[in-house]
């Protein structure tokens, strides 16, 4: 009898860690350039992919404007400036004569990613990155 209910109890926390284990794997790296332009796509996956500290990274291409978001991973929030500045660097020499933008803050991440799920014109998405690069000047 013991037998039994301990084989059923393995059996149903077995089955409860597959279950949580399955979830959905969300998106690590996400890019979003108004022209389409995939050779500059996957640069910047590349780039961010190289970089050990980062947990998820969202880049905004419009004309000559790259805004990119990153959030890094909790151990690495103390070398957040060197990070961000490591970044600006490696992007602004992939990409030559475009105004870059790299943040590690968390707001212009999470904005960036709200302005690809959103359909705007590309006039609106100008406005919406000329804020977001805005506020990422903005000290507090």
């Amino acid at each position: 009898m013991k037998r039994n209910v301990f084989r059923i109890l393995i059996l149903a926390c077995s089955i409860q860690l597959l279950v949580a284990c399955a979830g959905e794997q969300k998106e690590k790296f996400a890019t979003y350039h108004a022209a389409g332009d995939n050779g500059s796509q996957s640069a910047i996956e590349k780039l961010l992919k190289e970089e050990k500290s980062i947990k998820k990274g969202t880049a905004v291409f419009v004309d000559d404007v790259v805004l990119v978001g990153v959030q890094i991973k909790p151990f690495s929030k103390l070398k957040r400036t060197k990070i961000e500045e490591n970044l600006q660097k490696k992007f602004e020499k992939e990409f030559p004569g475009k105004d870059v933008l790299v943040s590690t803050d968390f707001k212009i991440s999470w904005e960036a990613q709200k302005l690809m799920k959103k359909e705007l014109t590309e006039e609106e998405l100008k406005k919406k990155i000329k804020k977001l690069q805005d506020l990422a000047k903005e000290e507090t």
